[in-house]
């Protein structure tokens, strides 16, 4: 049983996650019905895999692969 919430490990390491490159959102999510951390990369190479540690305080960490993000115009 993680120490921590997964509110509190996400805010605690979002702004790490953020500033690995690659990296373009990151989130609380759900996996195999128990709170995660996602983190959305543009391309899930295996470079980025690898600096993404599988867990924080005992919550898995998920990576998904979204492609470009690009904002929309606000017309």
């Amino acid at each position: 049983m993680p120490e921590h919430s997964v509110t509190e490990v996400f805010e605690t390491n979002q702004a790490l996650l953020m500033s690995m490159p690659g990296v373009v959102a990151v989130g609380i999510g759900e996996h195999d019905v128990c709170p995660c951390i996602r983190v959305i990369v543009e391309k899930a190479t295996q470079a980025v895999k690898t600096r993404i540690s599988g867990q924080f305080d005992g919550h898995p960490v998920i990576v998904d692969e979204t492609g470009p993000i690009n904002a929309l115009d606000g017309q």
